[in-house]
């Protein structure tokens, strides 16, 4: 019997922890993350509402 792939890759992902991670994909990340932020903040600054 296969297993779902859905169910591999949830779990593979509940056993990862922070320490597991190389150093690469957490500054890449950060990075990622702070990026997406500013671009968030300079969006709001300007009043843009999303269409409803």
């Amino acid at each position: 019997m296969m297993t779902d792939p859905a169910f591999t890759l949830a779990d593979h992902v509940f056993r990862t922890e922070y320490a597991d991670l190389p150093p690469a994909t957490i500054a890449a990340t950060k990075s990622d993350i702070a990026t997406d932020d500013l671009g968030i903040r300079l969006r709001g600054e300007r009043g843009h509402k999303s269409p409803p």
